[in-house]
């Protein structure tokens, strides 16, 4: 379980980055995590 959500986390960093390089906003629920 501890490992999925490890990779889960990494994928939403991920997400964030390119969100964040691509100059998109993404919805406020993904602010939180």
């Amino acid at each position: 379980m501890h490992e999925e959500v490890e990779s889960l986390h990494r994928k939403f960093d991920a997400l964030k980055r390119f969100a964040a390089q691509k100059k998109l906003h993404l919805p406020a629920e993904f602010e939180q995590y």
